[in-house]
This record gives C-alpha cells, sequence and structure tokens, in this order.
C-alpha cells in the first residue's frame, strides 16, 4: 500500500492591515473569553498601544504634510511652465520628492522590509498615496477657500520661469 504524501497549502496571503485587525480581535476575543468587561479592556488596548502608535501617527501627518507641500510646490512650478495639465509629469516630481521618506517610514516600521521596498505593488502603492492626497487637495473649492502662495512654490516657479527665459 502507498501512501500519498500529506500536502499543506500555503497560507493565504494577507495584507499587514488585515493583519493587524486581526490581532486586535485576537486580543479582544481573549477579553471575552476571560469575561473581562469591554470598557475595562478596551481602555488597556487604548492605553498599551497609544505611547507605541504616537511616533508612526506623527510620522504619517508628516508625510502627508510633505505630500501636500509639494504637491502645491509642484503645481506651481508646472503652471510657471505652461504645464499646468500634465498630471503624470507632476506625480513623477512630487513622488521623486517625497518618495524617500515614505521608504524610510516602511523600512523603520517594518523591519527586514528590503523586499517590501522592491515590490511592484509597493511601488505603485506609493503613486496611489500621492494621488490621494493629490485628490483630496482638488476636491476643496478653490473659489470657498482662500489659496496663499508659499514661499517655496512662489521660489520654485520664480526659477522655472527665469530658467525658461534664460533658455530662449
Amino acid at each position: 500500500m502507498s501512501s500519498t504524501p500529506v500536502t499543506t497549502a500555503p497560507p493565504a496571503k494577507v495584507s499587514w492591515l488585515k493583519k493587524f485587525g486581526q490581532d486586535v480581535l485576537k486580543i479582544i476575543t481573549i477579553g471575552f473569553v476571560d469575561a473581562k468587561p469591554i470598557v475595562e479592556l478596551g481602555a488597556q488596548v487604548v492605553e498599551g498601544l497609544d505611547p507605541a502608535i504616537a511616533p508612526a501617527i506623527e510620522a504619517g501627518e508628516g508625510i502627508y504634510e510633505k505630500i501636500a507641500a509639494y504637491a502645491m510646490t509642484v503645481e506651481a512650478s508646472f503652471a510657471a511652465a505652461g504645464q499646468a495639465s500634465n498630471g503624470p509629469a507632476k506625480l513623477q516630481a512630487v513622488l521623486a520628492g517625497v518618495g524617500g521618506d515614505i521608504d524610510a517610514w516602511v523600512a523603520a516600521n517594518f523591519p527586514g522590509s528590503a523586499t517590501i521596498l522592491k515590490a511592484e505593488n509597493y511601488l505603485s502603492s506609493k503613486a496611489g498615496l500621492i494621488n490621494q492626497v493629490v485628490n483630496f487637495l482638488n476636491s476643496i473649492d478653490g473659489n470657498s477657500v482662500p489659496s496663499a502662495a508659499t514661499p517655496q512654490a512662489v521660489a520654485n516657479a520664480a526659477a522655472v520661469k527665469a530658467a525658461l527665459a534664460a533658455a530662449k
């Protein structure tokens, strides 16, 4: 009689965010099994996680601010060059400006992330992150909110104008 080797299916690929949610669910489930009141358990979880995630939240806010600042500067520079409708080139310019910051955040928060940083889905998601920030900024009605030119945007636009004038 021959036996058929038992094979196990590889584990299904799960995103980090989904795994995070599953891990939190395990903590909550343990609380229910132990019959701890949910309010007490929730307070313990928040108290335990808040100090640990505060730097990550601050880094995320910093990345958002950098993307928004680069997007505004790039928008002004492209307008000065007469290329205001060149979305793909503007995306590449912003990506060049903040891509390293996004990579640094990933490297700091995901040990052994060298493989992640080279993955095609990661590279496209960086562009997606930038697009989402730009989409948010574009969703704000420019006629209802005053805009103030930033010094960096003015300096870059002036440099573009000067370079174009010198090239003629």
